[in-house]
């Protein structure tokens, strides 16, 4: 799904669930040289929740997530 159309859906929605998946980018936590730790990672899920993060934090409506897998 397109962020833009995400971010417009969550418009609509009482609260956001992020569920658990690949790495996480440790670039968007400031640890970028971690990046050989990881197994598996999409960048486009990550930009995708952190867009859906950020709006939801924007709307004020609950946020929940389980498990991005980060590896130290």
């Amino acid at each position: 799904m397109p962020i833009t159309s995400a971010i417009q859906e969550l418009s609509l929605c009482d609260g956001l669930l992020l569920t658990g998946g690949e790495d996480i980018y440790p670039g968007l936590y400031g640890k970028e040289s971690d990046t050989s730790r990881c197994t598996e990672m999409n960048r486009h899920r990550d930009s995708l929740e952190m867009a859906l993060i950020a709006k939801a934090l924007e709307l004020n409506i609950p946020l929940f997530g389980i498990c991005g897998d980060i590896r130290f």
